[in-house]
Order: structure tokens, then C-alpha cells, then sequence
């Protein structure tokens, strides 16, 4: 199992039917997440790019993935294989004595 990391762009003009889409799409990658496949998901606080890292045996299989998302038809993306991608799995909260 490989670690591909999915930089995705939108067009700064989007129709209403993007908009539409947004549940839809957070249903899916909700899924995607549950089964591991999407290990992590941030958005561009201008909303203009996003970053998925997805765990999948091939490059090919992360566009596949990538293509069953709703807003796929609005996104242009490159893939890139990591390295690795280090992230806390389980992060133990920090005792205060406050």
C-alpha cells in the first residue's frame, strides 16, 4: 500500500451546482475516511485548494477514488506518491492542573 498526496485546485468561479454538491461529496469522503482510504483532508481556508492523502496500492486507483467524489467534475488535481506522511494516530490530551 502506497501514500499519494492529491493537490486539487477549483475554478474561482463556480456555478450553483457546485454548491448543490457539497453534501454529497462530504457524505463520500465521510465514507472514504471511515475505511481508511482518505488518512487525511484539508481545505484552503480561501477555499481554492485542497490536499487528500489517500492510501491506495496505485497511483491510478487514487484518481479513481478521487473520480467518485461529487465535485470531481470541478477539480484540477495532481497526484504525487509520498514518502511517508506523519501524522498522531492517537494523541493523548494534555493534563492541565488549572
Amino acid at each position: 500500500m502506497s501514500e499519494f498526496i492529491l493537490t486539487i485546485s477549483f475554478p474561482s468561479q463556480l456555478p450553483q451546482e457546485f454548491f448543490a454538491l457539497i453534501p454529497a461529496h462530504r457524505t463520500r469522503v465521510n465514507e472514504l475516511m471511515q475505511q481508511g482510504t482518505i488518512t487525511s483532508y484539508s481545505l484552503a481556508a480561501d477555499r481554492s485548494m485542497l490536499w487528500i492523502t489517500m492510501l491506495t496500492e496505485t497511483q491510478e486507483e487514487a484518481v479513481e477514488i478521487l473520480r467518485s467524489l461529487p465535485l470531481y467534475p470541478y477539480m484540477e488535481f495532481v497526484v504525487r506518491e509520498l514518502m511517508f506522511h506523519n501524522t498522531p494516530m492517537f494523541a493523548t490530551p494534555r493534563f492541565s492542573v488549572n
